[in-house]
């Protein structure tokens, strides 16, 4: 039985290959002729709500409409031959082979595939892409290129937004040495092609534009402009107003405000009208645009707009006869300046002297009429400034401990329109305002160590572990030095020398200290903090704080997948994911940091993952994606024996991190999610041969084969902050090696202790380790997983001279690599076993 898509796909094949009953029933003389002989494939990029742009729209549904405009203008204005299109609703889903089949089945003369782009927030331009090989040679039959290097010119100056050109594809990818296009819509089509990117649908602004019905229209009117051009024929008479509304002070688009020309009328889109669709928030979105077609060009009008609690503006415009007729308006708002919020808040105690205080307007005001206008009682000396009109920050230092304080806002306050102050937000001009707060008590405490890694019950920490002292408050940089953090085994025979860093995040502070050599194999370490630490107000520590712990006795090996040292080519951008979702665009993005580095390596490069989370979306999920073709993942590769490790500097959020990673059978499984609950460096693994993948899309939770990165993702956690930044740093495939090692042959000391092979090997669930002794002596006979971490004690004790066998029976534990250790007074001996469940 066909699937319910290969049945719509099958009727709407069969469609597209009969006549349009509208051209058939055509009885009007149309605007254009000169195109009968000719026919157009549309392709409106993806289906149903795939790539989902930014407030939950999508590319594919915004794509649709603007190709179902165009075969309309094409169909009722031109004697076209022919308009074919993939689909005409959201519910069908069209493959990318479908699609080209479709075009090459119905013999169209061009196919045009329509579709938006993805990337950073501040993004945005148009391009266009032709068939070429990777020298730039169009393919044929030509015509890809002239058609883009019209609609390059078109549709830039209709959307008004940058431009990246009309290019060959196979160059514009990188792909030089090819000898075909790139894209699948222009290698795999019989005709002349192009592909439009209008514009980026992780833009803000542009988003918000592309959810309008008439934006669509004037994409697809800036196209049939460009068929027409292509054919050398001339455009009918346009009479097109168009343009923006906005805020005189912040350039803000309005919504809600009514265009009025010779009697048509027009009104922004606004939450109730459209933006509640994709938003709960009434001020969330805008776009201020209009358009008013079928007015007669080169005609004069006036054009009146007018929107709730603004100035209205009247404007003389002429229409243009060959394009649209742009006119942009700034509103004056009628509404005086009131005060939007105050930090501290009115009536909050603890407020921190030496914080700013500040306070935003609701309009811009003039910087030269806050003059005398702002008071504190009791009186103290202060500074101030005004940020971008409507931030008002005020700096008073010299105020005194635990004290009432109150801040006053003289009604001589103006905005640029001149409206004097509306202190209490009744909107009637000339009243002041005030609030009130109290200072905290003098801090004569000093700095707390509130949690400290590794903890105490680490009995296997890698021997160049970061150590870390988590304090409850800012520090002075200048009170910690190298020698503030010490490191000793606990017997006293090793000491480590540490370098030390201090990184502070909101109210708290962390000394981290690395090692500047390995340290000691199965040795137990004392780190200290050492008395001296001191505050912002001067209050020193008097104690030591002391942090033991165990290390355990790996070597490790590395396989390098990015170290970032020369930046972060390769990732995309978060937004360029379809996947992402639940963010604030303008806060969320990835960046190359060069100042906060891993200590560890040496490292002069990083990764920033910054993340701005809406707590109200229900879902969330940020996905900084690698390519498969990304240079990052031309060789290396991870399988279920290995582990995956990054060095995440956290921000203390909590929330979430993991890998995900495409394995040998195409599918996706990630790691679990790793809790971000700390601040500094510290290493992130996933021990692919002991922790259960996670299946996520077309993943089962099993990593098959060798495996390749896909992305590193991250989630919101309920309650947790919504805005801050993940660093990473030195992402590789990490294989533990112990310190004397065998894989396939006995080995022995030069007491003649020998340590033979383990059988079975592979074994499940038992194998029997044996080792041989010259002379009876003292023995220890350990099991560790691949993190270093004891999974079994199977002898210490006292043994006799001769062979002995000992039974590991690993029922209760996962599949993967082990490795078994004998202890003697003659040294150590090591061998791997495979557990294969």
């Amino acid at each position: 039985m066909k699937s319910l898509n290969a049945v719509i796909y099958s009727i709407l094949f069969i469609a597209l290959l009969l006549p349009s009953p509208l051209q058939a029933q055509q009885e009007d003389t149309p605007a254009v002729t000169g195109l009968s002989e000719w026919s157009i494939f549309l392709d409106p990029g993806h289906s149903q709500r795939q790539n989902m742009g930014l407030y939950n729209y999508s590319e594919a549904e915004k794509v649709l409409r603007v190709a179902l405009a165009l075969k309309d203008m094409l169909e009722n204005q031109t004697d076209i031959g022919a308009v074919y299109i993939t689909r005409t609703n959201d519910d069908v889903e069209v493959g990318l082979t479908q699609r080209t089949e479709m075009a090459n089945a119905t013999g169209a003369d061009f196919y045009y595939s329509i579709h938006s782009d993805a990337g950073p927030p501040g993004v945005n331009s148009t391009l266009m892409l032709w068939g070429a090989d990777g020298q730039g040679v169009e393919k044929f039959p030509r015509g890809g290129k002239k058609m883009g290097d019209i609609m390059d010119v078109d549709l830039t100056e209709s959307m008004r937004i940058g431009r990246r050109g009309s290019r060959a594809d196979s160059p514009f990818y990188g792909a030089t040495t090819r000898t075909t296009p790139y894209l699948a819509v222009n290698r795999l089509t019989n005709m002349a092609s192009v592909l439009s990117e209008a514009g980026f649908h992780t833009n803000p602004t542009q988003q918000m534009r592309n959810m309008n019905a008439e934006w669509k229209r004037l994409e697809a009117q800036s196209a049939f402009w460009s068929i027409l051009a292509y054919h050398g024929l001339e455009r009918p008479s346009v009479g097109i107003a168009t343009g923006y509304i906005t805020d005189v002070d912040d350039n803000a688009y309005i919504n809600g405000a009514t265009i009025e020309i010779n009697g048509q009328s027009y009104t922004t889109d606004s939450f109730e009208s459209l933006f509640n669709r994709y938003s709960s928030n009434p001020d969330a979105l805008a776009n201020g645009f209009y358009y008013l077609e079928n007015l007669q060009p080169e005609g004069s009008y006036t054009m009146d707009v007018s929107a709730p609690g603004y100035y209205p503006e009247s404007r003389q415009i002429t229409l243009r006869n060959d394009f649209f007729t742009f006119t942009d308006v700034e509103l004056v708002s009628s509404v005086p300046p009131a005060v939007v919020s105050t930090l501290p808040q009115s009536d909050a105690d603890n407020f921190d002297r030496r914080e700013l205080i500040q306070i935003t307007f609701s309009r811009q005001v003039l910087a030269s009429s806050l003059e005398n206008q702002i008071s504190f009682t009791p009186a103290v000396d202060f500074t101030y400034t005004l940020r971008e009109g409507r931030y008002l920050e005020i700096t008073a230092p010299d105020m005194d401990y635990d004290t009432q304080y109150s801040v006053t806002l003289g009604e001589g306050i103006e905005d640029l329109a001149g409206h004097t102050f509306d202190g209490n937000a009744d909107g009637t001009e000339g009243e002041s305002y005030t609030f009130v707060f109290k200072t905290g008590p003098q801090d004569t405490n000093p700095p707390v160590v509130t949690d400290a890694y590794p903890s105490s019950s680490n009995q296997a920490a890698d021997r160049n572990t970061i150590i870390s002292f988590t304090l409850d408050e800012p520090i002075l940089r200048s009170s910690v030095t190298d020698e503030t953090v010490t490191i000793s085994s606990s017997d006293g025979s090793h000491v480590a020398e540490l370098r030390t860093q201090v990184y502070t995040s909101g109210d708290l502070s962390v000394i981290q200290a690395f090692p500047a050599e390995l340290l000691q194999p199965n040795t137990s370490y004392i780190a200290t903090l050492q008395p001296g630490v001191t505050d912002l107000n001067d209050n020193m520590t008097s104690q030591a704080v002391e942090l033991s712990f165990s290390t355990n006795n790996l070597d490790y090996e590395y396989d390098v997948i990015d170290n970032f040292n020369s930046g972060i080519s390769g990732w995309w951008e978060p937004q360029q994911s379809g996947s992402t979702v639940g963010i604030v665009t303008e806060q969320t993005s990835r960046t190359s940091n060069t100042s906060i580095t891993n200590p560890v390596t040496g490292s002069t490069g990083a990764m920033n993952m910054n993340y701005g989370w809406d707590p109200g979306n229900g879902a969330w999920l940020i996905r900084n994606y690698l390519p498969p073709g990304a240079p990052q993942n031309a060789s290396v590769r991870v399988n279920r024996n290995q582990m995956l490790e990054v060095y995440l500097f956290g921000d203390g959020s909590e929330n979430r991190f993991r890998f995900m990673l495409r394995d040998g059978s195409g599918q996706l499984e990630g790691s679990p999610w790793y809790q971000v609950d700390w601040i500094g460096w510290r290493k992130v693994r996933w021990d692919l041969s002991s922790v259960s993948a996670v299946g996520w899309v077309n993943g089962n939770g099993t990593v098959d084969g060798n495996a390749y990165t896909d992305s590193f993702q991250m989630t919101y956690t309920s309650g947790a902050a919504t805005q801050g930044q993940f660093i990473v740093d030195d992402y590789r495939v990490v294989t533990a090696v112990m310190e004397t090692s065998t894989d396939d042959m006995s080995v022995s000391l030069p007491g003649e202790v020998t340590l033979r092979n383990n059988y079975p090997n592979p074994f499940n669930p038992s194998t029997q380790i044996q080792f041989e002794l010259p002379q009876a002596m003292p023995v220890q006979l350990h099991v560790y997983d691949i993190t270093g971490r004891m999974v079994a004690q199977l002898a210490d004790g006292n043994f006799t001279a001769g062979l002995h066998s000992v039974t590991f029976n690993a029922a209760g534990l996962s599949s993967g690599m082990y490795i078994y250790q004998l202890s003697t007074p003659e040294g150590r001996l090591s061998g791997k076993m495979m557990l294969v469940k």
